[in-house]
């Protein structure tokens, strides 16, 4: 688990995840190999008692568009849970293709009172239905120019200025 900290560099959350080597190798594996990703995951999550460690924080938790369906994700805290949804180039290519499956799942989360995130958002037309049920947008910072990351942040502002941005891999208090 990593903190998510605030503007004022308070703990306000945390992001459970695998480190950024391991999620680079199955970015581009099988379906299956996702689901068993996530299913670990969300396991472990709620092994930790994560109710008792989040108190009022929210805990920013990946999960991919083939888990939607897993009864895991219910029984998370709704509250304090932001549910987490990859961007990248193929998924979000997954997301626009099954969106008519995917987007009914996403807004019944939503009811039972998950917050919704999407990391790594391409600008495409066909992503708008999943901006508009996002509240997070997540952005990676890692081993990129500044100006990369200042485009980004401008496009989703544009887009989306009522979201949150979080920023995520941040290595160091300059970045």
């Amino acid at each position: 688990r990593e903190a998510v900290l605030n503007h004022e560099q308070r703990v306000a959350g945390y992001e459970f995840r695998l480190n950024k080597a391991k999620r680079s190798r199955i970015r581009h594996s099988a379906d299956t190999i996702h689901r068993l990703y996530d299913e670990v995951l969300l396991r472990n999550v709620l092994r930790m008692n994560i109710d008792r460690l989040l108190g009022h924080r929210m805990a920013f938790i990946p999960v991919s568009v083939y888990s939607l369906a897993n009864p895991l994700i219910e029984q998370l805290p709704a509250s304090n849970t932001v549910l987490v949804l990859e961007c990248t180039e193929e998924c979000s290519h997954d997301l626009s293709n099954d969106a008519q499956a995917i987007l009914p799942r996403l807004k019944e989360l939503r009811n039972l009172g998950f917050r919704i995130g999407l990391s790594n958002y391409h600008d495409k037309p066909e992503m708008q239905p999943f901006l508009d049920l996002a509240e997070y947008m997540l952005i990676d910072v890692s081993d990129r120019p500044l100006p990369d990351i200042t485009t980004e942040v401008n496009a989703i502002s544009r887009n989306a200025f009522s979201k949150k941005l979080v920023a995520q891999d941040i290595e160091s208090l300059e970045m």
